[in-house]
């Protein structure tokens, strides 16, 4: 018995141990308001029923727009309660005289379905359709309600509109001219933003704008992430909880959100592999025949040469028009035993019929394999191995087999290219 407590003690303090020598780094978050330049569009909708709303000003020609908070939600069992999620959606009523020129906005900024106590906004329509690239704004903070499971959470939105501009809802369709005169464009301007420094690097998170009507960031939120004073530290969104990124030769592990902080586990040092400057093409790098769909790892088939490769798709008009400066430099070296030019296309199985039409209209005679774009965020899929996240991307590996070029633009292309040919000159 007391062998087995000291074996159970021991073992508790091993653990104790480990969990005591992990390294977290902590991101604290704080919402911010009123930036203009981080604003994100927000859907609205033409209102059909208005008969819940009260005291709408008397104009001939007027429509109700709505903005819905949470659109999750499941349906009320009355679909005509329109108190039953109150709050869920902010309204706004616009109208247009056209005697006097005149358009006029009104925001529920108090979210009581009564437009009598809300400030109407008036706009000249002079230049309409187009206004001649006048960009007319109203800034304002909305009541609402945001509602999750069972809760009901009151929030204030601080939004933007503007009058002169379209919304989506306009955009294509059975649209009248007075419709795109009543229309407008609506956006939200608060989220969330984080910093810390990891190895002197400081880093600046921001989180999904589309969940800019909580008050605090939550374990569902996801976030982007940039180095202010790195320029080779590569932008990168869409990470959620359990993803990763490499910061300062390190891997952090996106651990949890605990009391508006995110907390980034230190995993250890980054492996020596990747496709940044530098690493080393990844043992293995799993693509796909187009033809027969077969999956092959392209390490062996670049052994030993030198190596360009361009991470592109036929849905990527820039990738496509940097194609000819593929070809002309293909035409030069093509032949050589001793290059391999790669063409890698993020698809969509179905997709790969146009990709292949694509090869063959723009005369790409390089060898070219596909690999699955919808996921990108697998810890397998060439996108994460080798830290692809913009189009096209170019990398070129030396005869050893590291990354002694890489840029994300079509407008680098003939720079790569010129980068390339004079590696492969020098040898």
């Amino acid at each position: 018995m007391k062998k087995t407590l000291l074996f159970i003690f021991a073992i508790c303090a091993i653990l104790a141990n480990l969990s005591a020598q992990e390294k977290y780094y902590t991101v604290p978050f704080e919402k911010i308001l009123d930036k203009d330049y981080s604003r994100v569009w927000r859907y609205i909708a033409k209102e059909k029923n208005v008969d819940h709303l009260k005291n709408l000003p008397e104009n001939s020609i007027y429509a109700v727009y709505s903005m819905t908070v949470n659109s999750d939600l499941p349906a009320p069992k009355d679909s005509i309660d329109y108190n039953y999620y109150k709050g869920n959606k902010i309204y706004f009523y616009t109208a247009i005289d056209k005697e006097k020129n005149e358009k006029y906005v009104i925001v529920d900024k108090n979210n009581n379905y009564d437009f009598s106590d809300d400030e109407m906004y008036t706009f000249s329509l002079e230049g309409a359709p187009d206004f001649q690239g006048r960009r007319e704004k109203i800034q304002v903070n909305v009541n609402a309600t945001y509602y999750i499971k069972n809760n009901s959470i009151p929030t204030i939105l601080n939004i933007q509109i503007e009058p002169l501009e379209k919304s989506m809802s306009t955009r294509g369709g059975d649209i009248t001219e007075d419709d795109k005169l009543l229309d407008i464009a609506v956006w939200d301007l608060s989220y969330f933003s984080g910093q810390c420094s990891v190895n002197e690097i400081a880093l600046d998170f921001r989180s999904d704008s589309r969940s800019m009507i909580l008050s605090d960031i939550n374990n569902n939120f996801t976030f982007s992430v940039a180095a202010l004073n790195d320029p080779t530290f590569i932008y990168q969104s869409s990470l959620k909880i359990g993803d990763s990124l490499e910061v300062a030769g390190k891997i952090l592990k996106l651990e949890k959100v605990y009391k508006n902080t995110l907390f980034l586990k230190d995993m250890g040092a980054a492996s020596v592999y990747g496709g940044m400057v530098g690493k080393q093409f990844p043992e293995e790098l799993l693509v796909k025949n187009i033809k027969s769909k077969k999956e092959f790892n392209l390490r062996k088939e670049i052994e030993g040469k030198y190596v360009f490769i361009d991470f592109w798709g036929s849905w990527c008009g820039p990738c496509i028009q940097s194609v000819p400066k593929l070809v002309e430099m293909y035409a030069k070296i093509g032949k050589r035993k001793d290059v391999a030019v790669i063409g890698l296309a993020a698809e969509e199985e179905r997709d790969l019929e146009k990709l292949s039409g694509l090869i063959k209209d723009k005369k790409i005679k390089w060898a070219n394999y596909w690999f699955l774009r919808k996921e990108y965020l697998k810890a397998d899929n060439p996108c994460q191995k080798m830290t692809v996240v913009a189009y096209p991307t170019y990398i070129i590996l030396d005869k050893s087999g590291k990354v002694v070029y890489r840029e994300s633009s079509s407008f680098k292309a003939e720079e790569a290219c010129q980068f390339f040919l004079n590696l492969i000159e020098k040898k």
